[in-house]
C-alpha cells in the first residue's frame, strides 16, 4: 500500500486474496543484515535445527530464502543453502534478484522456487532427447542463456514470449532500416504491442495485468 501499486487503487472494499506462501509455510532465520550491511543476528545451530525439523514436516521440492539486505551481502543465504539437503532446489533471492526492496525480491524468488524445479526437469528431459545439440533458453531480457543454467534462474523466462517478440521486431527493422517501431506480436492467449525506438530497453520496475498474470 506505500508504494499505492494496488490493481484497483480506488476500491474502497476489495476483495481478500491468498497470501503467495501460507503463514504456517514461512520461517524466521537468522543472518539479518543491517541497511548498511552489518550483521545483527547470525544464522545458528538453533536456526539449523528448526530448519531442518519444518523440512523433514512438509518435505517440500523446493525452497526460498529471502533475508533481509541479502543484496547487500549474500553470505547470510549462502549460510541457510549450504545446510540445506541436496535433492532440495534452493532459490536465494540475493542470485535470483539482488536488488533493494525485500517485497518485490521476495516474489521473484518465491516465483523461481515455484516454477524452477518444473522447468528443471523438463529441460534436463529436452537436453536428454537431443544429445551433442546446444539448448538455449530465451530470458524476460531478451537474451538467452545455455538450457543447463535456465532452471536456476526459471522465474527469468516467465516473459520471455513478449521479449523475443520484441527482439525479433527489433532485429527485422535493421534488416529493412526502420528504427522506430510498432510491434504487435498476437499469440494463442495475449497479444503484445509494443514502441521501439533503437535498441529496447530495460527496466525493474514493472506490472504485468490481465486473466494470466492472475494466476501467478
Amino acid at each position: 500500500m506505500g508504494r499505492q501499486n494496488r490493481p484497483e487503487l480506488y476500491n474502497l472494499q476489495p476483495g481478500p486474496r491468498m497470501d503467495p506462501v501460507a503463514e504456517e509455510l514461512c520461517l524466521e532465520m537468522g543472518g539479518r543484515l543491517s541497511a548498511t550491511g552489518e550483521l545483527l543476528d547470525v544464522f545458528d545451530a538453533a536456526d539449523r535445527e528448526k530448519l531442518a525439523a519444518a523440512i523433514a514436516e512438509h518435505r517440500p521440492r523446493s525452497l526460498a530464502v529471502n533475508l533481509l539486505f541479502s543484496w547487500l551481502d549474500d553470505g547470510p543465504e549462502k549460510s541457510v543453502a549450504a545446510c540445506l539437503p541436496g535433492e532440495l532446489f534452493v532459490s536465494l533471492s540475493s542470485s535470483v534478484l539482488p536488488e533493494i526492496r525485500e517485497y518485490e525480491r521476495g516474489m521473484a524468488t518465491w516465483l523461481n522456487a515455484w516454477v524452477g524445479p518444473l522447468v528443471q526437469g523438463y529441460l534436463h528431459r529436452l537436453q536428454a532427447g537431443l544429445p551433442g545439440s546446444r539448448v538455449a533458453v530465451m530470458q524476460s531480457s531478451g537474451d538467452t542463456v545455455v538450457a543447463d543454467r535456465a532452471g536456476d534462474q526459471a522465474v527469468r523466462m516467465l516473459l520471455s514470449g513478449p521479449a523475443g517478440g520484441l527482439v525479433a521486431a527489433g532485429f527485422l527493422g535493421r534488416r529493412v532500416g526502420c528504427r522506430r517501431l510498432l510491434s504487435f506480436d498476437m499469440g494463442g492467449t495475449s497479444t503484445d504491442v509494443a514502441l521501439l525506438d533503437g535498441e529496447p530497453r530495460l527496466t525493474t520496475d514493472a506490472a504485468s495485468h490481465g486473466e494470466r498474470s492472475e494466476g501467478w
